[in-house]
Parts: C-alpha cells; structure tokens; sequence
C-alpha cells in the first residue's frame, strides 16, 4: 500500500505532534520533580492533552481563515448555501 502525499504529511505530522508532546511531558515531569524534590502526580499530567488541544485549534484556525476568505469574497459565510 502506498501512502499518497497527504496521508504522508498527516502522518509525519501525528508523529512530530506526539514526539513534542511526549518530550515536553517528560520536561514537564523532571522539573516538578526538581522542584517538588520526589515524585507525584501534579498538573504537569495536563501536557497530555496537547495533541487534543493542537488539533482542535488547528481546525479552528482553518475554519476562521476560511470563514476570512468567503467574507472577502463577497460572500457569507455564516449562510452556506447548496
């Protein structure tokens, strides 16, 4: 099976996207450690939750770009028509 260019970026992009969360959850992780001086469960669990937070403001990016384009265009965007 071979991956078209898209499902190549979208892939390579997962994969950086986990990568930098998985690093910046292990930064997080040794500085609470260093700074609390022994292990616990704190709010640097939170990082996990950057590959949610990152897709979901992408698309909303993506969508208020678009929503820009259809407004300079004349259009509405809010007024999608078939």
């Amino acid at each position: 099976m071979k991956l078209s260019r898209k499902q190549f970026s979208a892939a390579l992009e997962l994969v950086i996207v986990l990568l930098v969360t998985a690093l910046v959850f292990r930064l997080g992780v040794a500085v609470a450690k260093a700074e609390r001086g022994y292990d616990a469960h704190g709010g640097e669990y939170i990082l996990l939750a950057l590959p949610v937070l990152y897709y979901a403001g992408k698309q909303t990016l993506q969508d208020w770009l678009a929503d820009l384009r259809e407004i300079r265009r004349g259009g509405q965007p809010w007024r999608k028509e078939d």
